[in-house]
């Protein structure tokens, strides 16, 4: 039995010259060594067991970050608290506060949302200012109408 030259965690050789105890030890000690590119403390701390930020599950990888799985990185890209910090700048209380302040009502409609649902955020497409939270349905709507606004603007005048 003899230490691992990376980890310290004891094994027995498999063949005379072997100096690490797995291929992962081995792979970040030749970074380490051979290649001098990484420190023995880096090395090392890529070998501790992590939290998955999505999941929550403890993992043990050297190469991942943040995630236990592909599965769990791309569920937490497309999770609500990701969309509403990335996309919005908004937090979860900014938008439980926003959704207070409307009464729990769409901003266009006046209705509370559907069973299930929960309101989006409506922006200006432009400058990405929020401008409140809508129900699927008068979301769309308004998107349609600020795309087609100088056209039926134009349309409305003709005619009447």
């Amino acid at each position: 039995m003899m230490p691992c030259k990376l980890c310290d965690r004891s094994f027995t050789q498999s063949h005379g010259n072997q100096k690490y105890c797995s291929a992962r030890c081995r792979l970040l000690g030749g970074r380490v060594w051979t290649y001098g590119n990484m420190t023995l403390e880096h090395a090392r701390e890529m070998l501790r067991a992590r939290v998955c930020a999505a999941c929550g599950i403890e993992f043990n990888k050297a190469f991942k970050w943040k995630y236990c799985s592909n599965a769990c990185y791309y569920k937490y890209k497309i999770s609500r608290t990701y969309t509403l910090q990335y996309r919005y700048g908004l937090s979860e209380q900014d938008y439980e506060a926003m959704f207070t302040k409307q009464g729990g009502l769409c901003g266009v409609c006046k209705k509370p949302p559907e069973t299930g649902t929960r309101f989006v955020v409506d922006h200006d497409h432009k400058t990405g200012r929020v401008r409140g939270l809508l129900c699927n349905t008068c979301n769309t709507t308004v998107g349609r109408y600020e795309s087609l606004k100088k056209g039926i603007d134009e349309y409305l005048s003709s005619t009447t």
